[in-house]
């Protein structure tokens, strides 16, 4: 873990957020970066009125903003990563105090030197020596792009690339030619880029959109004529093109006179084609599997808030050793279902499988249920029953084996499994085994996700083959090497302390769009990515058979 980050689901990333000047930035870098090699750095200064999350996008969820749905510049950077070989891309998202870089540029006299420090405070956030930056923006995040540029004698040598996504608006030619020509010249692989489209005509509710001398058409144009690129226009039936070496500026004709102004940048591509101006810009989402779910829907529902004058599960443990297996089920249900149960758990974590090119993310507790409180809890083995009465009041539903298998991937916190031989099934042993769990765990942070350390209790259709049973697999090794294959040999209601219920949201997300868990498993391609045997033909333990026919 890069020192100040923190796990990012379900993409491999990790996630910093710092504050500074009357700023925020959010950093998300691949969880595996190689400080070796070279890291490519994004820098994206976010549009007026957009926060960082709006910028940085997801899925919608039922009566969610429709900001999150606009730009996706999170999933167009990890299609760069994963697909067009950028292992090493990390992003930045800035804001500025009151969603508006224009405001904070003319609020602050010395906004270029401010400008330039925030760059160097969050390059130095990242690991790696040999760092190239790609500063880039959309709509008034320009402005924070100019200060960067006005505020030194000359740009950043780290500076790659420099692209206006509709955002070039305060181009001046007397400002800031002669510096961006210098910085071309100092490195033949250096790029300036810009994306802009036909906005003089445009209208809202009747009313011309932009000036008679604003917009970034005309903005687009200055700057052509500043770089010398009057003669290189090339023209197709949606494109106007001045290109020449270094430099690649593109204006959508907008023949239809529509507002293109965010679907330049979400629907068209515009980051992705950044890095391949090959691509064509049309509108059609490339990204769509990178779509992360909507943070609104990893609230884990059904159940009660915790009341904080409970007693820590050490109290109420000293009272359950008596019981006898039948009266420990009972009353830990009934603990769970009161709401006794850790809060870390109350926020799932979204885990991603792969379905051919489909991406499916699903949402599971990031550990296995508990009783008690952050402080004072212990993880309690349940019988497949007991579990899907708690599934079934939380719209979850119990795990597969693929899913425990791509649990264990993406864990934030793998432990080794510790078998116990003696009173697997006692209440005590119970307890020693989540001491033991809480050794290995030691400082890791309570809601990160921890797997390797039980068995599942599992979906599997061969529940249909052996009535009365319950499905057990995983305590994977380090390794991802499952110790126990998916097993259907215990009676239903045989419980030791080995066993582990985690439960996982019916909500699931297929590339970016939502979708019923319970509908997918039963889907004859997506059944496969999720379940070994799959698709399923159950989908929860009060569907199989009891008793043989």
């Amino acid at each position: 873990m890069i020192p100040g980050f923190e796990p990012h689901h379900p993409f491999d990333e990790v996630r910093a957020t710092v504050e500074e000047a009357d700023t925020r930035a959010v950093i998300l870098a691949p969880k595996r970066l190689d400080a070796a090699k070279p890291i490519q750095v994004v820098v994206f200064a976010t549009p007026n009125g957009n926060t960082i999350e709006q910028t940085l996008g997801s899925a919608l969820d039922k009566n969610g903003d429709w900001r999150l749905d606009i730009q996706h510049i999170a999933a167009q950077s990890r299609f760069v990563r994963e697909r067009m070989g950028q292992p090493n891309l990390c992003l930045v998202v800035a804001e500025a105090k009151g969603l508006s870089w224009p405001a904070w540029r003319a609020n602050k006299p010395e906004a270029g030197e401010v400008a330039n420090r925030l760059l160097n405070t969050w390059l130095a956030m990242l690991p790696g020596k040999e760092k190239e930056i790609i500063l880039t923006c959309h709509s008034g995040g320009g402005a924070f792009l100019w200060a960067v540029i006005e505020g030194a004698p000359a740009l950043d040598k780290r500076v790659r690339r420099i692209a206006w996504l509709d955002a070039n608006y305060s181009f001046d030619a007397d400002k800031h030619t002669a510096k961006l020509n210098a910085w071309l010249k100092g490195d033949k692989r250096r790029e300036l880029s810009v994306l802009a489209y036909d906005d003089r005509n445009i209208t809202l509710d009747g009313k011309p959109v932009v000036s008679p001398t604003g917009g970034t058409y005309r903005a687009t144009h200055r700057m052509v004529e500043a770089f010398g690129l009057r003669d290189k226009a090339e023209t197709s039936e949606l494109w106007e093109t001045f290109a020449a070496g270094q430099t690649d500026f593109r204006i959508h004709r907008n023949p239809q006179n529509q507002i293109l102004h965010t679907r330049l940048v979400g629907e068209m591509n515009a980051l992705i084609w950044l890095f391949d101006r090959r691509l064509p810009l049309r509108e059609t989402r490339l990204y769509r599997p990178w779509i992360a779910p909507p943070t609104t829907a990893m609230a884990w529902k059904g159940l009660v808030a915790r009341d904080p004058a409970l007693p820590g599960a050490s109290e109420w443990l000293r009272g359950m050793r008596h019981l006898v297996r039948d009266e420990r089920e009972a009353a830990t249900l009934g603990r769970i279902m009161a709401g006794d149960v850790p809060p870390f758990l109350s926020t799932l974590v979204p885990v991603r499988l792969s379905s051919g090119t489909d991406a499916i993310v699903v949402l599971v507790q990031p550990d296995v249920l508990s009783v008690g409180s952050n402080a004072d809890f212990v993880r309690m083995p349940m019988t497949p029953m007991a579990a899907q009465t708690v599934a079934d009041r939380t719209g979850c539903l119990l795990i597969t084996d693929r899913i425990s298998d791509a649990v264990h991937a993406q864990a934030d916190v793998a432990l080794n499994p510790w078998p116990l031989t003696l009173l697997r099934e006692a209440t005590s042993t119970f307890e020693q085994h989540h001491a033991i769990i809480e050794e290995q765990r030691a400082r890791a942070p309570l809601g990160w996700l921890v797997a390797g350390h039980k068995k599942d209790v599992v979906l599997t259709n061969r529940l249909l083959e052996r009535p009365g049973r319950v499905g057990i697999y995983g305590w994977h090794y380090p390794d991802g090497k499952p110790i126990q294959p998916v097993y259907v040999g215990h009676v239903d209601w045989y419980v030791d302390y080995s066993h582990g219920i985690r439960l996982v949201s019916r909500r699931c997300w297929i590339n970016g769009t939502e979708a019923d868990l319970g509908e997918t498993l039963r889907h004859p391609e997506h059944g496969k990515a999720l379940a070994s045997d799959g698709p399923l033909k159950l989908t929860s333990y009060a569907e199989r058979p009891t008793v043989s026919p």
